[in-house]
């Protein structure tokens, strides 16, 4: 195993990491909560740190005592597919946002007013679109299929249910979603 490399970048969520353009593109959330990205052609030297002015978290109200309220900071997702960089995360409303970048790091930015979650959303590249996968506030994991900034209506999967965000890729052709569920069991459904 080569030695690792210890970032001077602290996040309070978990990082999220995609290859592109023959580069690791690798997104967290800063301490302020808003969203980084950073570039390395090698995983040890990382470049072109850029700080966003979108933010990612909310608070969280569940507390008996509604004078308090946590603040709740969202794990972001990126996926790197032809010509572009897509970043997905849950905004301060807790709607889907969807950024995406083309080379030169300018891109447009979208609010998926039908993607709402407390949770990280989870995004893959799937026979030329974006899929985004998340947990509703009912606790079902939901899909949206997302091309050329024109979405379809979201698909909520009636069998997955979770407490936790779940994870989408594509694979021989299929979309794979993994969830845990509420027993804490490892579910996939391949679509």
């Amino acid at each position: 195993m080569q030695a690792s490399v210890r970032l001077n970048q602290t996040s309070r969520a978990a990082c999220a990491l995609t290859s592109w353009r023959d580069r690791i593109q690798l997104a967290w959330v800063g301490t302020d909560r808003r969203l980084n990205l950073a570039s390395s052609a090698d995983g040890q030297e990382f470049a072109d740190t850029q700080r966003l002015p979108h933010r990612t978290y909310s608070y969280d109200r569940s507390s008996s005592d509604d004078t308090f309220s946590d603040i709740v900071v969202t794990s972001p997702a990126i996926v790197g597919a032809a010509e572009r960089l897509h970043l997905a995360w849950s905004g301060t409303d807790r709607r889907i946002n969807l950024l995406t970048l083309a080379e030169q790091r300018s891109g447009a930015h979208v609010r998926l007013e039908q993607a709402r979650t407390q949770l990280a959303p989870a995004v893959c590249s799937h026979r030329g679109s974006l899929v985004l996968a998340w947990t509703g506030s009912d606790r079902r994991v939901n899909l949206l299929t997302v091309a050329e900034n024109q979405s379809t209506a979201p698909i909520r999967l009636e069998m997955a249910r979770s407490d936790r965000a779940p994870a989408v890729c594509s694979h021989g052709g299929k979309l794979v979603v993994a969830w845990t569920g509420s027993d804490a069991h490892l579910n996939l459904a391949l679509l």
